[in-house]
């Protein structure tokens, strides 16, 4: 198993938060594929291709964390979700998933699909996770690595992967918005 740096699990929580949409501390399927979670703000068939891949991403890296409570409700706690994720985010299968994951997200979310995604499409992509519009601001800046004033399908797919794989601060830590150290 890989050491992660204490900056990679507070990133990781803090995306977790953003999962938990009633904020219990613990996710559900139903929290990350709320119906209309992302139909609300993207055009449908964005939201369906999004969607699309939420679904591959639960089954591959937060089913396996789930735990049955009392009451039958299946949940994912952060630190059953993180155990699992320290074991499977650095094999061969999650690298080519990211890949695809980035690429595929980067179409639902280039909107006008002229192959670039502008500040307002990435505001509407991060208002799915609850990101503000300011803060998205913020994450849209660090991507936009070449500082042409939109993110290309390879700073997309470099922010996707770097999210989950560099253990200390980079452009892509901010994929999917800020992290909230307290989270």
């Amino acid at each position: 198993m890989a050491t992660f740096s204490t900056f990679w699990i507070k990133k990781l929580r803090s995306f977790f938060s953003k999962l938990d949409t009633d904020h219990d501390s613990m996710i559900t399927r139903e929290d990350v594929l709320a119906p209309g979670r992302y139909a609300h703000i993207l055009c449908l068939q964005n939201a369906a291709e999004l969607e699309a891949v939420w679904e591959t991403a639960w089954e591959m890296f937060f089913r396996p964390a789930e735990t049955q409570l009392e009451d039958g409700r299946k949940v994912v706690t952060f630190d059953g979700w993180i155990e699992i994720a320290k074991d499977v985010f650095l094999t061969k299968t999650t690298l080519e998933y990211n890949a695809a994951f980035s690429s595929t997200s980067f179409d639902a979310v280039d909107a006008d699909k002229n192959g670039e995604i502008s500040e307002c499409e990435f505001a509407l992509f991060l208002c799915c996770l609850g990101v503000s519009p300011a803060e998205s601001s913020v994450a849209f800046n660090a991507l936009d690595t070449n500082n042409d004033g939109k993110i290309s399908r390879q700073e997309f797919i470099d922010g996707g992967r770097n999210f989950w794989y560099d253990m200390e601060l980079s452009p892509g830590s901010y994929f999917y918005g800020p992290f909230k150290w307290d989270a």
